[in-house]
This record gives structure tokens, C-alpha cells and sequence, in this order.
């Protein structure tokens, strides 16, 4: 692999050193981006940062790449090689001579779960260069910012406004709780995702008792008969425990359009 990956630069740098002093030619660019895609598909991360930096930032690189398939563009002083239908590069010469590649588009490859996530986020399109997407993926505060500020919206958001035993008996073997919700959120809230907490006002000699969740549309005021087993109240309370955590709960409720991320450095400049 070593001697490879040397074979690799010394073929590279002869490429930029044969015609150093004069502009870059499609022949040239074109024999870089097949020596460049050939290594790019092996995953040469060390032997291809010689000839871009900022490559240094990914995880893996690894593309099917065809060289029958290479297509060239002009850019400027340089070219854009399209190395696959969905990765790029822009190559150039830099102040030396030498033959680089200044952006690239595609080529940082993340796990398909986490592509899938930073897209629906907005952090990552497919319009920004590896460098700008690497920058946004990275920005650790703006997603524990959005879960914590959804987790505090709903949980705020969804309330118990009122809680009484079903006919209003008492001081029997209960099991049919009346509970009044208040969803004041813009969420429809799955009742899965929740449990009532019943015990008594004085918690002093309370014993908790739980009862499934409803599910209950956005702005919504409704009342629902919750199952307890083998209660015995004079006086009720009831609370809401949440099932899941801030991180599901995002994932599960979070309006995920490709607009978030952008939103969020919107709010923090204003």
C-alpha cells in the first residue's frame, strides 16, 4: 500500500512539474483526476491530502469511480472533474506550479443514517463544497441547542388541566381515571410517548400509579378516560412522565424540511 501511495505522488507530481509554467491543460487535468479518483477509490486519504488539504478532514472518501466515465469542464483557470455523477472536484495550479484540487463536492462520505439526518436538518446539501458541509455537520451546539429547545416545548406545552376519579366516586378500587389535557404546542403528541403518574395530594402516604398516555392533535383541549389498576384515591394528582429522551424526541417530532440549520444561523445573527 505504501509503495502505492508513493507511486501515486511521484505520478502526480510529474504531472505538475512536465508543464509547470504554463496554464493547466485539459490533458494535464485530466490525467490528474484519473490518478486522483483511482486513489480516492481505495480510500487514500494520506497519499491525496498532499495535493488537497482540507482532505484531511474526512472520515472515509471511498467512491466507485470509472475513468471512462470521468467528465471535464472548464472552470476559470482550472476544471471541474466529475469524478462520479455526484462527486466533484475543482482542480487548479497553485502558486508553485503545482496541480491541486481547491474544493471538492461529494467526496467526504458519512454514514448513510447520519446523511440522511444532517440533510433533513439542513446541515448538509449538496450544493456547498465538503469544506462548508464538514463546517455545518461539525457545529456540535445547533443540534443539542434544537433538541433541548424541543424537548422544552413540548414538555411545557402539554399539561394536565384537570384529574378526577370517573363519576366522581372515591374511597373504592378505582380503574378509570378522567384526565383533561391541554396540548398548546403545534405537535400532534403520540401517547406512547408519555405515562400519567397518579397518587394522591398528600405525599405523605401517596402511592404512585400509572396510566398509559393519550395521543391528543396540536392545540387541543380534550378529556380522556385513563386505566389504572387497583387504585384507591380520596384526592388525586396526576402528572406526565416522558418515555423518551430529548434526542427522540427531536427525531420524532421535529419538522425536519432542510431549513433548520439555516433558521438557526438566522436566529443567532439576529
Amino acid at each position: 500500500m505504501k509503495f502505492h501511495s508513493f507511486l501515486f505522488v511521484v505520478c502526480l507530481l510529474a504531472i505538475g512539474c512536465l508543464s509547470s509554467c504554463t496554464k493547466l491543460s485539459e490533458e494535464d487535468a485530466r490525467k490528474f483526476a484519473v490518478e486522483f479518483g483511482l486513489n480516492a477509490s481505495v480510500n487514500r486519504i494520506d497519499s491525496l491530502t498532499r495535493f488537497y488539504k482540507e482532505l484531511a478532514k474526512a472520515d472515509s472518501i471511498t467512491i466507485d469511480f470509472n475513468q471512462d466515465s470521468l467528465v471535464l469542464a472548464k472552470d476559470g483557470e482550472g476544471y471541474i472533474a466529475n469524478l462520479t455523477p455526484k462527486v466533484k472536484i475543482a482542480i487548479e495550479r497553485d502558486e508553485n506550479g503545482e496541480i491541486v484540487v481547491k474544493d471538492s463536492y461529494g467526496l467526504f462520505q458519512y454514514p448513510d443514517s447520519l446523511l440522511k439526518l444532517y440533510e433533513a436538518t439542513g446541515q448538509y446539501k449538496d450544493t456547498l463544497t465538503d469544506v462548508q458541509n464538514y463546517e455545518r455537520i461539525n457545529d456540535s451546539i445547533f443540534l443539542k441547542t434544537e433538541m433541548q429547545r424541543l424537548a422544552e416545548k413540548m414538555k411545557n406545552g402539554l399539561e394536565v388541566v384537570g384529574c378526577k376519579v370517573k363519576n366522581g366516586s372515591c374511597r373504592y378500587w378505582f380503574g378509570t381515571m378522567t384526565v383533561t389535557l391541554n396540548n398548546t404546542t403545534d405537535i400532534d403528541i403520540d401517547g406512547k410517548d408519555y405515562q400519567f403518574i397518579f397518587s394522591e395530594r398528600d405525599e405523605k402516604n401517596s402511592w404512585p400509579y400509572m396510566g398509559e398516555g393519550a395521543s391528543i392533535k396540536a392545540n387541543t383541549k380534550d378529556k380522556f378516560d385513563v386505566s389504572v389498576e387497583e387504585t384507591w384515591f380520596l384526592h388525586t394528582k396526576c402528572e406526565i412522565q416522558w418515555l423518551i429522551d430529548d434526542y427522540a424526541l427531536f427525531m420524532k417530532y421535529a419538522k425536519l424540511d432542510g431549513t433548520m440549520y439555516d433558521n438557526y444561523l438566522n436566529t443567532k445573527q439576529q
